[in-house]
């Protein structure tokens, strides 16, 4: 990891801030959780929407980090 980004991700840890990435992973894992626990089809149709729209979002980003 470059020394820019070190440095920078250390400020946030030391803030109680967490990068994008790791917002974006957390919430794929709340969607995740309440899809396995919808209670019918149009609840579970509504989550699986959202959580398409974050796995998109946070694979845009990965990417554009150069990560995988």
């Amino acid at each position: 990891m470059p020394d820019t980004l070190r440095l920078a991700y250390s400020i946030l840890k030391n803030a109680n801030c967490v990068p994008v990435e790791v917002e974006l992973l957390n919430e794929v894992a709340r969607l995740e959780r309440q899809l396995a626990e919808a209670p019918d089809d149009a609840a579970g149709r509504a989550i699986r929407k959202t959580l398409n729209e974050r796995r998109t979002e946070l694979a845009v980003l990965m990417e554009r980090n150069g990560r995988r």
